[in-house]
This record gives C-alpha cells, structure tokens and sequence, in this order.
C-alpha cells in the first residue's frame, strides 16, 4: 500500500479494492465504448490471419492430429520436414505480427479514451489525431519487446515470465500517458512495479487465469466457425485486458498525483 492525498487534505491508502471500485465504476459508464475498442481491435488482428496467414488450417489440423504422439513442442518440430518447418515458422511469425498489431490498436486507443476522460481534454476524436503514427510504432516496438522478454522467462521458467510480465505492466501506459522513450518506460515501470507489488501482482495474475478459462471454455465449442469462433475469442480476451489498463491507468494517475505532492 501507498499513501495519496485526496481532497482537503484528507489521506487516503491506494489499495485494490480503491482500485477495483473506481475500475467498476467506469466501466459502469463507458462499457459501450470499452466493447467497441475491443471489437475493433479484434476485427483487426482477425483480418491480418485472414490476409497474410496462408495455409493456417493446414497446419492447424496437422498440429492437432499429430502432436500427440510426442513427448513436446520441440519433438514435434523435429519431426516435421525442412518445408513444414519453414510453414511453420512462417505462420507463427504472422500470428505474432497480428497479435501485436491488435494489442497495439487496443492500448493505444483505449489509453487515449482513458486520458480524454481523466484529464476533461477535447473530444476522444481529437486527442486521437494529435497522438502521431510515431507513437503508436513505439507502442508497437516496446510491446514487441516486453512479449519477447516474457516468452523468454516462460522457456526458461514460469516465475521469470511471470514476473517480467508484472515488472512491464505499466510501460505501455507510461509511454502513451508521458510520451517518454521505450527505455524510459520500460525503467520507470520496473521501478514503480517493485515498489507496489502486491497492488499489481493479483491483477496480472487475475487477468492470467481470465484469459486461461476463455481460452478452455470456448476451444470446446464446435457448433461455430472457425473465423467467428476466434472474432469472439479475441473480443473477450480484449475486453479481459481492457480492464486490466483501466486498473493500471487508475494506479499510475494515483501514484503520479501521490508523487507530485510529495
């Protein structure tokens, strides 16, 4: 817990339950623009599969039907011939192209919508075209390298991953709150993360096991196609993380406002 000054001078603890009332309350009231951002962004990350990703379900039903017979994910690679390990590769290069795209569309959009609200700027339209090109492609690059540095801790162990994954929280918001450099995101997130751990830590974690359970839950369902299938998948998990921002943005206006007055 931190200490921020509320009001006439009256203190206040930042606890998750603050954090957490203030996250439902706005979404109380801008839940139909949340959904939309989700939805735009996922329409966009489904689109980019569909133009670039040629041959997925190719792979996706040789994926399937064979992984089984092996003991891992690197066996299964080995397994296969120098032309489907080139698919392979390709198809998980554009899957993650795609994806980072999304999540770059989601972030940025909603963190503008968030600041428009926050700080009673000009209308969302607008602050959206002063926020330049240039600011989404480092909104792209930091994200490209906090999903590297993540996957690398998961190869290794699972804590390591996990615990990049709550040290870079923040770094997207940092950057498209104060414009700041990649580097400087990424270091102010580490700093502010160690010292509110426990704040943050039960969100990730929370955020985790959401995307988990919508993963399980609708992988088991037949009845839909596959293009819709995954349109809905993307939506809910974009609007799982939209909650999560809206909880980090909620904390990093506290903690700056917290610091200011010290």
């Amino acid at each position: 817990m931190i200490l921020t000054i509320q009001g006439q001078g009256k203190l206040m603890y930042i606890t998750t339950h603050l954090l957490c009332r203030d996250t439902i309350k706005f979404l109380k009231v801008k839940w139909l623009t949340i959904f939309v951002i989700a939805l735009f962004s996922s329409s966009i990350t489904i689109m980019i599969d569909n133009i670039f990703v040629s041959n997925s379900n190719i792979l996706t039903f040789f994926y399937e039907s064979k992984m089984n017979q092996y003991y891992s994910l690197f066996d299964f690679v080995k397994a296969l011939t120098p032309y489907q390990q080139k698919r392979l590769l390709l198809f998980s290069i554009m899957k993650l192209f795609s994806s980072l795209i999304g999540s770059t569309v989601l972030i940025g959009i909603l963190t503008i919508f968030i600041k428009t609200i926050a700080f009673k700027k000009n209308s969302f339209l607008l602050e959206l075209k002063k926020n330049n090109v240039f600011l989404f492609l480092n909104l792209f690059l930091l994200i490209f390298i906090i999903t590297i540095i993540i996957q690398l801790g998961l190869m290794l162990l699972i804590i390591p991953g996990m615990m990049f994954c709550i040290l870079l929280s923040l770094s997207p918001i940092i950057l498209m709150t104060n414009n700041t450099t990649i580097i400087q995101s990424i270091i102010s997130s580490t700093q502010i993360t160690l010292y509110n751990f426990k704040i943050i830590t039960p969100a990730i974690i929370l955020w985790l096991l959401s995307k988990l359970v919508i993963l399980i839950l609708l992988s088991n369902i037949k009845i839909i196609s596959g293009c819709i299938l995954s349109l809905l998948l993307n939506t809910m998990t974009n609007i799982i993380s939209s909650i999560l921002i809206i909880y980090l943005f909620r904390f990093y206006m506290l903690s700056t406002s917290l610091s200011h007055s010290n």
